[in-house]
């Protein structure tokens, strides 16, 4: 079928054409007809069929690891620096409400108490 000089042949664009659509899951096993009086050649291609299915699919289920792994680990790590980020972001903002004029926080001057009574019981790596 790919190498053949006859002129019911399917070129070579047709034949990408087909092997993109099967990674798509539209199989048109219609394509396998010039075959059909040659039951040998039709097996073979049946089998290269199912192996260039099933390894593609293979292939493309380990990018799709690969792509998930590589955005966890980017996560991972930069997830420290972001919530230090969020958090200064929020303290900030507390301390802008709490010192803006006619704007009363009363909850000001009793948060950083605490967090002096809390000072260096934990620590952030």
């Amino acid at each position: 079928v790919l190498f053949s000089a006859d002129a019911a042949s399917p070129s070579y664009g047709a034949i990408v054409e087909t092997q993109l659509l099967w990674l798509l899951g539209n199989i048109d096993f219609d394509f396998f007809g010039s075959l059909a009086d040659a039951p040998v050649l039709l097996n073979t291609a049946y089998a290269f069929f199912w192996v260039y299915t099933s390894l593609s699919v293979f292939v493309m289920l380990n990018l799709l690891i690969a792509i998930f792994n590589s955005t966890y680990e980017r996560v991972a790590v930069e997830s420290e620096a972001e919530w230090l980020w969020l958090r200064l972001e929020a303290m900030l903002d507390f301390e802008v409400a709490a010192h803006a004029p006619g704007i009363d926080a009363p909850g000001f001057e009793e948060y950083y108490s605490e967090l002096r009574e809390r000072n260096k019981q934990r620590a952030v790596r």
